[in-house]
């Protein structure tokens, strides 16, 4: 994958953009057409997570940044895995 840039190109496919609604909600779209292989699919957001660290913390901080950005995403990812089964029983 090429490094990231901050200026648009006209030429450039669409891959991803995301809106966030007045109300604070995340709309979300993807080509789904660009890349089959959820490896490239991986790249590209662990991207996306050094860029916002970049822009959130300092380089002493960036560790604990994404460590915490990483722990979020597990959180999300098997809450949404999990959404609709019965909560294990105890």
């Amino acid at each position: 994958m090429k490094k990231k840039s901050s200026r648009r190109n006209a030429r450039a496919d669409l891959v991803i953009r995301v809106n966030v609604s007045a109300a604070g909600a995340a709309e979300i779209e993807v080509n789904s057409e660009k890349w089959k292989d959820p490896d490239v699919w991986g790249t590209l957001l662990s991207d996306i997570a050094g860029t916002i660290a970049e822009c959130y913390s300092t380089e002493a901080e960036r560790a604990r940044f994404t460590a915490a950005m990483e722990k979020a995403f597990t959180r999300e990812r098997r809450a949404a895995d999990n959404v609709g089964e019965a909560p294990p029983s105890a």
